[in-house]
């Protein structure tokens, strides 16, 4: 008798969200949970997930359901790794197919229908044409108290892995249930040279074989046994749930009905205690190491690891608030390398909107890349910021891809290395204009200015909508009321003072400056003009003009030639940084966007 202790749903056809906030099908319970809060369904198992596969690691998924895991390790081993799913049941494999055809047309998932207790399962998973003789890196078993089966037809495969992890479900009751002893399992678990992890409620620690074994001693094998063959009179789940934790109960078995384990090999383990487990068997990991570092995607559980990193490759510490604003809510935002769990270098993006010859370029802005100070070799083609940025890169930006670019605004060490191995192009530069500040300049009187407001909202999407109709031959990121509320009005950390000028008399709208004022010796700083370019120079008035009443002396920003040419004659200027893109035809690319970038302070991530 199979038993599977999950809630006792009705199925029916539906979508849900799951991977990347991309829609699955299915119509089992598992996937109705998933629909009804998609966020939370099994997330710690989920991050557990995110922390321990790698970019090309090769992960085997037994009893995929309909692919909710499938499809996430599908995202985690790209690129250059490969999935693995099996799945039993024919109705759930039918989904599964439907749900994963990208990936399996691409080469990254292969699909295949079987049942575990049959014999042509243990024929696939020891075929050489099915998963070859290199090692494995991840297993997830969903087997429903089939996983002494599941092992043991995997026992040429897990001697050949070193550094294998495998997610699996405890239930002794399941065990029971398909004729299993519980200890007998953990003995075959100790046999093939797996440690322990388990989940306690939302964190994971070290478990010892022993403890276990001690709780499942309190039941008499006979006691379980009557247990189990009187639950054959029972219809639902619900019920069965219920008769179990009241029979384990009864026993004082102090452990959950069904607990998530984690069995990793001694090749893993110091990596795993690293990821996962705080300050226990923690060993320092020597930075000099070479070709120790793997690459994998950035996950919310990183984010402490990544400020402390931040921190050391800056010189300077970054909010919480900071770091939130820029990466919560995206799905890949970020690749990191690590060293035995130690994170050593990080390599992140934020989305935005291009526009070209009215023409929307899905993009991606380069941001935070860092890599550990100690580490030798920082910038060289086998160093780990070429392995992040490459990994990145490849698999976000290109035609059909999430990207249709990247840009940012490397430092010059990192440009002329990117531009050697031809990750790079530059593409224009931003230039540090200065104009003064008199105290007799006024704003003319035909116009006037005030505190831009939240209902404001409509004219700035009229206004960027002028612009932007203007602009047709230049590149220009997308600048409408919600870019305004996310990058000036709910910034965490900075203050920016935005302004509407309009004229006196009719009150139409000419356009939005945004100011972030610097203090008495750096003065106010131009950090945005939106509305048609004929209007920019009024705009710089009432920028100067607004930077004088706060008392400064000086008014500067940082902007590309192109907008420089529309704005009056700057006392100074002077290059501050390149500008750079990044996509896999490079050249192409780079000769139809070169020197038509209208870019300004406020589209970095730091100003």
């Amino acid at each position: 008798m199979s038993l599977s202790i999950k809630p006792d749903i009705k199925p029916s056809e539906y979508q849900a969200k799951a991977g990347c906030n991309r829609l699955i099908e299915g119509d089992t319970a598992n996937n109705l949970l998933l629909r009804i809060d998609h966020d939370g369904f099994e997330q710690e198992k989920v991050m557990l997930c995110q922390q321990l596969i790698n970019c090309g690691d090769r992960v085997l998924d037994i009893g995929a359901n309909t692919g909710r895991y499938t499809l996430l390790f599908s995202d985690l081993v790209s690129p250059g790794g490969s999935v693995t799913a099996i799945e039993p049941d024919q109705d759930n494999f039918l989904c599964l197919q439907r749900n994963l055809i990208h990936q399996t047309d691409t080469g990254t998932v292969r699909l295949h229908q079987v049942d575990l207790r049959d014999e042509r399962f243990s024929d696939l998973v020891s075929r050489h044409d099915s998963f070859g003789s290199e090692a494995l890196d991840f297993i997830k078993i969903d087997a429903s108290g089939y996983e002494p089966v599941v092992l043991r037809s995997l026992a040429a495969i897990l001697k050949r892995s070193p550094k294998l992890k495998v997610l699996c479900e405890f239930s002794p009751v399941s065990l029971w249930a398909t004729g299993f002893s519980p200890l007998v399992f953990l003995e075959e678990i100790r046999v093939y040279g797996f440690r322990l992890i388990v989940q306690d409620k939302q964190e994971w620690r070290e478990e010892s074989f022993g403890e276990i074994e001690r709780a499942l001693k309190l039941i008499p094998p006979s006691a379980a046994a009557l247990f189990i063959s009187n639950l054959k009179d029972i219809d639902t789940i619900q019920d069965i749930n219920q008769q179990a934790a009241v029979f384990l109960e009864q026993y004082a078995y102090p452990r959950p009905l069904l607990e998530n384990i984690l069995l990793v090999a001694d090749g893993a383990w110091q990596t795993v205690c690293n990821t996962l487990l705080s300050g226990q068997a923690r060993a320092a990991v020597p930075l000099e190491i070479k070709e120790g570092w793997q690459c994998r995607w950035v996950n919310p559980r990183d984010q402490d690891k990544l400020l402390s990193l931040f921190a050391l490759a800056f010189g300077h510490s970054m909010p919480v608030s900071l770091w939130l604003w820029k990466y919560a809510g995206q799905c890949k935002p970020a690749v990191l390398a690590h060293a035995s769990g130690k994170v050593i270098a990080h390599y992140g993006g934020m989305p935005r909107s291009l526009w070209l010859h009215q023409e929307k370029l899905d993009a991606v802005q380069i941001c935070d890349v860092m890599v550990d100070p100690s580490m030798r070799g920082i910038l060289t083609r086998r160093g780990p910021f070429m392995r992040i940025a490459e990994t990145f890169l490849g698999e976000q930006t290109g035609k059909n891809k999430a990207y249709r670019l990247a840009f940012g605004f490397p430092s010059d060490r990192a440009l002329l290395l990117g531009e050697k191995l031809g990750l790079y192009a530059r593409v224009d530069t931003l230039l540090e204009a200065v104009w003064p500040i008199s105290p007799e300049l006024r704003l003319p009187f035909r116009f006037k200015i005030r505190p831009l407001r939240q209902e404001d909202h409509a004219m700035v999407d009229a206004l960027w909508k002028k612009m932007s109709q203007a602009l047709t031959d230049y590149v220009v990121p997308q600048k409408d009321a919600d870019f305004f509320k996310h990058r000036y009005l709910e910034h965490p950390v900075n203050e920016y003072n935005l302004y509407l000028v309009s004229w006196r008399w009719f009150d139409q709208a000419v356009g939005i400056i945004v100011l972030r004022d610097h203090g008495p010796d750096l003065g106010v700083e131009l950090l945005d003009l939106l509305g048609h370019p004929k209007a920019f120079g009024i705009l710089l008035k009432a920028a100067q003009y607004s930077a004088g009443i706060a008392g400064r002396q000086r008014l500067f920003g940082w902007l590309t030639p192109n907008i420089l040419e529309a704005l009056p004659e700057p006392v100074a200027r002077n290059v501050v940084t390149n500008i750079c893109i990044a996509t896999p035809d490079l050249t192409e690319m780079a000769s139809q966007l070169h020197a038509r970038w209208w870019l300004m302070s406020g589209d970095t991530d730091f100003r």
